[in-house]
């Protein structure tokens, strides 16, 4: 297979050399540990794999928070998200997901636009600005320079070689910065699609949590690794990925049917045991949004 694609057989080789030698992706990491799997090794800084054998026993007629069940009907709590107000466990279909009830920000709800030289302000625990301030009205405000951009007091500040952590300017910036890590909240809103084995999509390397998810349908297959004998290890559980009814070793793709080979969704096995995709940053859509899945359909003859 390699040999009939320069390009695949790379990119492959590529996967592998990140997942035995260096660290993966380090959203892939905190997607793992945001869902409460354990890394494998235990306390390891660069995991081999992780252990989510507790989101394979949950019940899909009951939700799930946190490693704890609540039944159809029952509010949840605690939420411990900025954005969230209040949960509920209702049914979806055939599983029992949750509906939550989300923040509208009046900076993004309303298109208002701030006099010049005004900027909203915020605090790293809340969801929506939290004042206004002006840097032209003779006030002295705090200024933090970074990455080559000012920013003023209250001010949030993104860093683009860690895209899952929030800083905010403040007078001690520079000698100790306050930061918080980004919280994707897939329990909350993924779900549905988390139960269905589904693989999170990341867009390019700058951003943080799964813009889309990418299901098991009909018609997938694996672009094999080249290996003369496949070992014991790469065979063991915890070092295959499993996607529907397909098992992936490290460093393998999935594709699917009538797919072409470097489409706009990269989906692999990374860091087992789930598939992962990372989405082209140049491409405009996702060729699955609509596709049907192995959840919606009997078997095809």
């Amino acid at each position: 297979m390699c040999a009939r694609s320069g390009a695949v057989c790379a990119y492959v080789a590529l996967l592998y050399i990140l997942a035995v030698n260096g660290c993966p992706d380090n959203r892939i990491i905190r997607y793992y540990k945001e869902l409460g799997c354990s890394p494998v090794p235990v306390n390891s800084h660069c995991p081999t794999s992780f252990d989510c054998g507790e989101w394979d026993k949950q019940d899909i007629e009951k939700c799930w928070l946190k490693g704890k069940q609540y039944n159809i009907g029952e509010d949840v709590r605690p939420l411990d998200e900025p954005c969230v107000h209040e949960c509920s466990c209702r049914v979806d279909g055939k599983r029992a997901a949750l509906s939550c009830i989300t923040s509208e920000c009046p900076e993004h709800l309303f298109d208002v636009e701030l006099p010049k030289g005004c900027y909203h302000t915020h605090e790293l625990d809340t969801c929506c600005a939290s004042g206004e301030l002006c840097a032209n009205n003779g006030t002295e405000l705090i200024r933090c320079h970074y990455e080559g951009k000012d920013y003023y007091e209250g001010q949030l500040l993104y860093n683009s070689s860690e895209p899952c952590k929030t800083c905010i300017c403040d007078s001690e910036f520079n000698t100790k910065p306050r930061c918080r890590e980004v919280s994707c909240g897939l329990e909350l809103h993924w779900a549905i699609e988390l139960q269905k084995g589904c693989a999170p999509i990341f867009y390019g390397s700058q951003t943080c949590c799964p813009i889309e998810w990418r299901c098991p349908r009909y018609g997938d297959r694996v672009i094999h690794r080249k290996t003369k004998k496949p070992s014991a290890s790469v065979n063991s559980t915890g070092t295959v990925c499993h996607f529907g009814g397909i098992q992936l070793q490290i460093g393998e793709i999935l594709v699917g049917r009538g797919e072409k080979r470097g489409s706009c969704q990269q989906c692999s096995c990374q860091l087992p045991p789930h598939v992962t995709c990372i989405q082209k940053s140049n491409c405009k859509s996702s060729p699955w949004r609509s596709t049907k899945t192995l959840d919606d359909c009997p078997p095809e003859r």
